[in-house]
C-alpha cells in the first residue's frame, strides 16, 4: 500500500495528501490509507504539518515523481511501483 501511495503522491508531488480522495482512487477503505500514511510518516518519508495534512520531503517528492513517470511511461510492461517502493 505504501508504494501505491508514493506513486499516487508522485502524480502531484507539490499537493498535500488527501487520504479520503486517495482511498477512492485506490479503491480501498480510508482507514487503510490513513494507516499507510502514518507508516510512511514514521519512516520519515512523509511529513505531517500542524493542520494534519501530509507532505512529501523534497528528496522523496523527486523519487515519487519518478515512480509516477515510470508507471505512466510503461503501464503495459507490467511494472508495479509497490514492488519497487515497498
Amino acid at each position: 500500500m505504501a508504494g501505491c501511495l508514493l506513486e499516487l503522491l508522485g502524480e502531484s508531488p507539490d499537493a498535500a495528501a488527501v487520504p479520503d480522495g486517495m482511498a477512492v482512487r485506490l479503491g480501498v477503505p480510508a482507514g487503510r490509507v490513513w494507516r499507510a500514511l502514518e507508516e510512511l510518516a514514521d519512516a520519515y518519508l512523509l511529513h505531517q504539518d500542524e493542520s494534519g495534512r501530509y507532505w512529501l520531503p523534497a528528496l522523496v517528492r523527486d523519487y515519487a515523481a519518478e515512480l509516477a513517470a515510470m508507471r505512466s511511461a510503461a503501464p503495459e510492461a507490467g511494472w508495479r511501483a509497490d514492488s519497487v517502493a515497498a
